[in-house]
């Protein structure tokens, strides 16, 4: 769906929604996503696509994933932690989220839409009084995240929000590539296509979520790239907006590839976005591939060797 795999920023006021997600099948074991090495010079970036709602099967990760968490210095996410907090999610959301005039919904489109939105929202049980406050990118918001919610996704289980835990369990430091407000920003550029396209894309992709989202777990689970890409063409394909919201994702991850170059070369990070930077077209490996790096996919990790601080002798007076 248009918000399913574009919105992948914002994950907690929405569930950020899935770059990618999707509805799993049982597993005896867990997921074995593609992991990535980003190498020039000294300076190694492990780079790992996010669900960002999932579900407890994905669990544990392949041990070459956790490996390469654990020889990490520093974790890199879309936001750090300290940028969700209710307070500020709040103020953004009044910021950007919220019309001046509430508007009801069948004003804001056809009547023939309507009628699909509606039944969303009858089945998810949404109050309509309550969206008319809102701009038309957090009300898809809200769709979207009941549509999901009917899926069974968690936003706990998300990926990064995994890796977001272990990192403030381990004490090792987060970084966010985005601050919140940037990334209100962002949602709420999509506006621009107008209402009719946006609800438009939104109703068009209902038909095709399931299997489509069926397809895009199982070849994320499996770390399965070729499938990726492909599978978010397809989706692009069925966009109105596919370029505006193509343009969008490029320039994000344009500007992620210019932080990422600039990192110390004496530490080794882990980056954890959403899938679709990743593995669509024109991605952050793409970018970071262009400014000189060497792109692998890792299927091994060994443990790093750690150089322990030398031990000073006691001053002899």
């Amino acid at each position: 769906m248009l918000l399913f795999s574009r919105l992948n920023h914002f994950r907690s006021v929405v569930l950020i929604i899935a770059l990618v997600t999707g509805i799993g099948r049982a597993s005896a074991s867990g997921a074995a996503p593609a992991l990535y090495l980003a190498e020039k010079g000294a300076l190694q970036i492990y780079l790992l696509g996010s669900i960002h709602a999932g579900r407890d099967n994905f669990y544990p990760l392949a041990d070459h994933i956790q490996q390469a968490f654990s020889n990490s210095d520093e974790l890199l996410l879309e936001l750090a932690p300290n940028q969700m907090t209710p307070e500020l999610l709040q103020q953004a959301m009044l910021k950007y989220g919220v019309l001046a005039k509430p508007k009801p919904l069948p004003q804001r489109m056809s009547a023939e839409l309507y009628q699909h939105v509606e039944k969303v929202m009858t089945d998810a049980r949404l109050p309509a009084h309550q969206l008319i406050f809102m701009r038309d990118w957090a009300v898809l918001i809200q769709l979207t995240m009941a549509t999901i919610k009917q899926m069974g996704l968690v936003a706990e289980q998300g990926i990064d929000q995994h890796f977001a835990q272990r990192a403030e369990r381990a004490g090792m430091p987060i970084r966010g590539l985005e601050t919140l407000d940037l990334q209100f920003s962002i949602l709420a550029s999509m506006d621009e296509v107008g209402p009719e396209v946006m609800y438009q894309d939104f109703v068009n992709e209902l038909p095709f979520a399931q299997q489509w989202l069926l397809a895009l777990e199982s070849a994320w689970r499996h770390g399965d790239p070729n499938t990726l890409n492909r599978l978010y063409q397809e989706y692009d394909a069925r966009q109105d907006q596919a370029e505006f919201l193509h343009r969008m994702n490029r320039d994000r991850n344009v500007k992620w590839r210019d932080q990422l170059v600039k990192l110390n070369a004496d530490k080794t990070y882990m980056v954890v976005v959403g899938d679709m930077h990743i593995h669509a077209n024109d991605s952050v490996l793409d970018y970071l591939e262009q400014a000189g790096f060497r792109i692998s996919k890792q299927l091994h990790v060994a443990a790093k060797t750690r150089v322990a601080a030398p031990i000073e002798s006691p001053t002899t007076h």
